[in-house]
């Protein structure tokens, strides 16, 4: 039963890790700004739209960014220090391979490594 809790923490600890490295590295403003104007163009936005759309992508940007700390806080009362200790390492790895990834060439979501089916 701990491993199971204990692997699944760390399963969306690294999602939550995977998150934080794109605000990070400046990166989730860019992706807005691209996908602002992939709405605006798919959909023929009006300004009036676009403005409301930003203010909902703000907003949500912001509870988003609360909850994950909120997270991150409710799951470390949970672990004891080793295993945060180990928590704490296991993202700061994951940040690296991703971006590691990122310099690689922006792999995208889905792509196969080679030897894989």
């Amino acid at each position: 039963m701990k491993k199971t809790l204990l692997a699944t923490v760390m399963v969306i600890a690294t999602g939550f890790s995977g998150a934080l490295l794109a605000d990070q590295h400046g990166k989730a403003g860019d992706r807005h700004e691209k996908y602002m104007q992939h709405m605006t163009e798919t959909l023929d936005l009006n300004s009036e739209q676009q403005t409301q759309l930003k203010a909902i992508h703000e907003k949500h940007g912001e509870q988003y960014r609360a909850l994950r700390e909120q997270h991150k806080t409710e799951v470390n009362a949970v672990l004891n220090a080793e295993q945060q200790a180990k928590l704490t390492k296991m993202r700061e790895e994951k940040r690296e391979k991703m971006a590691e990834r990122w310099k690689d060439g922006k792999k995208k979501h889905g792509d196969k490594v080679k030897g894989s089916n």
